[in-house]
């Protein structure tokens, strides 16, 4: 595993890695689930008009609203939402941790009917078993793990002709010294390589 002082520089090279995979613009509504302080909003920029932000935490939607103004964030579950009609749905390094594949069902009724499924996943494969932060703050929490083919599978199944699943980051300790936008870049041309990745990125688009 990589070293503690390797772990900033690992996080920005993610970060780097993930805007590149995301879209470079969104078409239509945005639901971002478990949006945290506003990650998304971080990485990239979305139309205020189009955004919805929900998380669990009161605390978390208090920092968003102070970061982002402009958009909407509300204190709530996405399972509490009945139905929708949405025409992206996001998740990036949250829901899918804590609720497994059900994520994915609940995704799919909160789809338009050609909707895109943008989340990370856990590799099972990766060696990541604990979530940093909360190792931080000295929670005991198992995130839910899965491989690249059972979440094809679970997609396909539900409703998702059209999937695209890659692999990036790492568990692995890697060279001192070496720069974030390096290490993004080493990320991105291992990305088909879903054996031994720390995430799965998952776009998928509903087509019934």
């Amino acid at each position: 595993c990589y070293h503690s002082d390797q772990v900033k520089t690992i996080i920005e090279a993610e970060d780097i890695a993930l805007t590149d995979l995301l879209p470079h613009g969104f078409s239509g509504s945005v639901l971002d689930c478990g949006s945290g302080t506003g990650y998304l909003l971080d990485l990239m920029q979305v139309d205020p008009s189009q955004y919805w932000g929900i998380d669990i935490s009161d605390e978390m939607v208090k920092v968003a609203r102070e970061k982002h103004p402009k958009h909407t964030f509300q204190k709530k579950d996405m399972f509490d939402i009945k139905e929708g009609s949405v025409n992206n749905l996001v998740s990036l390094f949250s829901v899918p941790d804590y609720s497994g594949l059900g994520f994915i069902d609940k995704a799919y009724d909160l789809l338009d009917i050609h909707g895109t499924l943008y989340a990370t996943f856990i590799n099972k494969r990766g060696g990541y078993d604990s979530i940093y932060c909360l190792d931080q703050a000295g929670y005991e929490f198992q995130p839910y793990q899965y491989t690249k083919e059972e979440i094809s599978q679970h997609l396909k199944k539900f409703g998702f002709g059209l999937v695209y699943i890659c692999g990036f980051s790492t568990t692995k300790e890697l060279p001192k010294g070496v720069c974030s936008e390096q290490i993004a870049e080493y990320f991105l041309e291992e990305r088909h390589n879903t054996d031994e990745c720390k995430y799965l990125f998952v776009m998928a688009k509903k087509t019934k």
